[in-house]
């Protein structure tokens, strides 16, 4: 709605600044506002349907030319008087008014402005320097270091993509440069950390990105909004190292690591910052997940059943930490001591 209302404040002042001018060899001036605000309207739909991707290739250029002429194209009464000449409600046959095709700017005109937008895409301030932010993503062994040196592609194979890796995306139509690279699931003890990298086309100290934290911990009901300085809260799902404000004043890339810290779901929304932020395409959010570390440390009980001494029963049960598997075999130990007894 609010592009509608400034295209048409721009269809009036232009009207307005040309009118007294008239016509020219250059340029048309529409005999009313209203009709300059339908040519307005009618260019800006043209444009899209000749330079948009989505509809470029379901518009040919002939057919948008034919829709935008149509536009213009209407029927008219040749002698409206005639329309009071009736006996009763009946328009007597020889008085019944000539329909005829007008057009309310001349067809020479619509096929000038056609083939000035078919030459030359109309563009808004912010698409003149179009930029889209580029995500890369490596696995390092430090998180407290940004410069630690990324796994090998090996590496990376055997201890993090059977795990980490999100089919959906991978190789597929919807894995972009943008924040779908991030995998879509972590484990709360990862063999590595993930460092991302976000690259601009060059430093720029008038844009700046701030990482949020929607954080939804498995054990709590409710999510909790990071709010700290460090990009995490007690309570959140992940922590963003070193800090949660990515700046690129002096390079054009800026890297953070996700480290996770608790079981739960987590959505990294990206909020672009500075007076040059409307010069980059948004950064979409993503939301991911992070698990008990199932499997890493497990600990199995097994007793027989009955006489048979060859039949057996197992239980395998996976525990999210080390200390948390201890604490479990204490207990057993002393569970299996005071039963013997």
């Amino acid at each position: 709605h609010s592009i509608s209302v400034l295209l048409e404040i721009a269809a009036l002042q232009w009207y307005s600044k040309n009118v007294e001018g008239g016509q020219t060899g250059s340029v048309y001036v529409p005999d009313s506002q209203d009709m300059a605000v339908k040519l307005a309207f009618a260019i800006m739909t043209l444009n899209t349907q000749l330079h948009n991707p989505l509809l470029r290739t379901e518009t040919q250029p002939d057919a948008a030319l034919r829709d935008f002429v149509a536009k213009f194209r209407a029927t008219v009464v040749d002698d409206p008087a005639v329309a009071g000449k009736r006996k009763g409600n009946v328009l007597r046959k020889r008085d019944q008014p000539r329909v005829v095709t007008i057009m309310e700017v001349p067809t020479e005109r619509l096929k000038a402005i056609y083939d000035r937008v078919l030459a030359n895409r109309l563009v808004t301030c912010s698409d003149a320097r179009p930029s889209a932010p580029e995500f890369e993503v490596e696995w390092v062994r430090d998180c407290s270091d940004l410069n630690a040196p990324p796994l090998s592609d090996d590496q990376v194979e055997q201890e993090i993509e059977d795990v980490y890796s999100d089919p959906g995306f991978r190789d597929g139509i919807l894995f972009n440069a943008s924040s779908d690279r991030l995998p879509s699931k972590f484990s709360i003890e990862p063999p590595a950390w993930l460092r991302v990298t976000i690259r601009i086309p060059e430093p720029n100290p008038k844009l700046s990105i701030r990482i949020r934290v929607l954080s939804m911990p498995a054990d709590t009901p409710t999510a909790t909004n990071a709010s700290s300085s460090s990009g995490s809260g007690p309570a959140d799902v992940v922590s963003i190292l070193p800090n949660n404000w990515l700046t690129f004043r002096a390079s054009n890339t800026a890297s953070f690591i996700i480290r996770p810290q608790a079981v739960g779901h987590f959505t990294l929304h990206f909020i672009m910052e500075g007076s040059h932020a409307r010069h980059y395409h948004p950064i979409p959010s993503r939301t991911m997940v992070v698990e008990g570390a199932f499997m890493r440390q497990t600990v199995q009980v097994n007793w027989k059943r009955g006489e048979d001494s060859n039949n057996r029963a197992r239980h395998m049960f996976g525990m999210d930490s080390q200390p948390t598997k201890t604490r479990w075999v204490q207990c057993l130990e002393a569970a299996l001591r005071s039963t013997a007894d």
